[in-house]
């Protein structure tokens, strides 16, 4: 408004210094013309001279939970910014939904100021908080300079603290291959790791060790324990939005956490594209956690891989006698390729 009042002004003291024939007016006139265009690269200047960034008190935590941020902003010119606006973004972005806030702010000059906010995620998935653009008025409010910023955080939303009752443990156990009790050290080595103490000098990789002028230990593939693989599908699939992605994870993190509390710990596997796979085992609660945020992160933009080759290549990759389990994003549980479970996008809480 203040910006149409002072053009309309302009425009009739340019009106009157042409009807009129005064130099004064004339004067008047070329001096507010002046003034407009300085305050017009002022206010560019203002906003190209702010710097800005997103801090979060957490990255992590419930859906549902508040999730408390700042913006901190720092002011690189000697010129105070009297008024400025932050453009704050926060969503699901793969699934077209996010949620705008403006807030407004100011700076002295070479100053530096904080803008609080708070968020509450009600879905379960990654979410991007970014600043897309800042604007900034010179001191008398008449222009506005914009400056676009792509400065973000990504949060991790977990989903509800369910757990899945377990009822046929057997058939979710490994069996896996025994530890030669002789003492034999067997001829395939699963990896290579620095010494640890209490570990028989016999695995010490001494070549490596002298390379390295750090100890470096064989560890040997029947040492390993086969645990259970619980496979997370990630990929596009038709019909797939962001109640159905909430729905998923509520179902893959309750399957986890009931194998770990039926005493069976397991090796959670995803993957961001065809031939690259994710691994972390399941032990503890802390793992549990850990795994689960490791793998919501990944996102993938190809299809989800074929059931037919998922299930080939898992056991080329974990032998034939380890348990596959595999949760598909149609909420259908696989154990060893056959069908064990459909959960319902209606009832799946009740069905946990």
């Amino acid at each position: 408004m203040k910006k149409i009042v002072c053009i309309v002004g302009w425009c009739l003291l340019f009106y009157a210094a042409g009807a009129f024939q005064q130099e004064a007016v004339l004067a008047a006139v070329l001096a507010v013309g002046i003034l407009g265009i300085l305050l017009f690269l002022l206010s560019r200047y203002q906003a190209a001279s702010i710097r800005a960034n997103i801090v979060m008190e957490r990255t992590s935590g419930r859906k549902g939970e508040l999730f408390n941020g700042k913006v901190c902003l720092e002011n690189g010119s000697v010129m105070p910014v009297s008024h400025c606006l932050i453009r704050l973004e926060y969503g699901h972005e793969q699934y077209g939904k996010k949620e705008i806030r403006n807030m407004e702010g100011m700076l002295k000059g070479k100053g530096k100021a904080e803008v609080s906010f708070s968020i509450q995620p009600m879905y379960a998935g990654t979410a991007l908080v970014r600043i897309s653009s800042i604007k900034a008025w010179d001191l008398l409010g008449l222009f506005c300079g914009k400056k676009r910023i792509q400065t973000q955080e990504q949060i991790v939303v977990f989903p509800n603290d369910s757990c899945m009752k377990i009822k046929e443990e057997k058939m979710l156990t490994g069996q896996g291959r025994e530890i030669d009790k002789a003492g034999n050290i067997p001829p395939d080595v699963f990896q290579i790791h620095p010494y640890q103490p209490g570990e028989p000098l016999r695995a010490v990789h001494w070549k490596l060790t002298a390379r390295l002028d750090d100890m470096m230990s064989r560890q040997y593939s029947d040492e390993v324990q086969s645990l259970p693989i619980l496979y997370f599908q990630r990929g596009k699939i038709e019909g797939m939005n962001l109640e159905r992605m909430d729905a998923y994870w509520e179902v893959a993190a309750a399957l986890s956490k009931g194998l770990l509390y039926a005493g069976i710990p397991h090796a959670v596997v995803w993957n961001e594209r065809e031939e690259l796979f994710h691994r972390m085992e399941v032990h503890t609660d802390k793992d549990f956690v850990l795994t689960l945020k490791e793998a919501m992160q990944y996102s993938r933009e190809t299809e989800a891989d074929r059931q037919s080759w998922l299930y080939e290549r898992l056991r080329k990759e974990n032998g034939e006698t380890v348990p596959l389990v595999i949760i598909d994003q149609m909420l259908r549980v696989y154990k060893d390729g056959e069908l064990i479970v459909q959960f319902s996008w209606e009832r799946y809480r009740q069905e946990i």
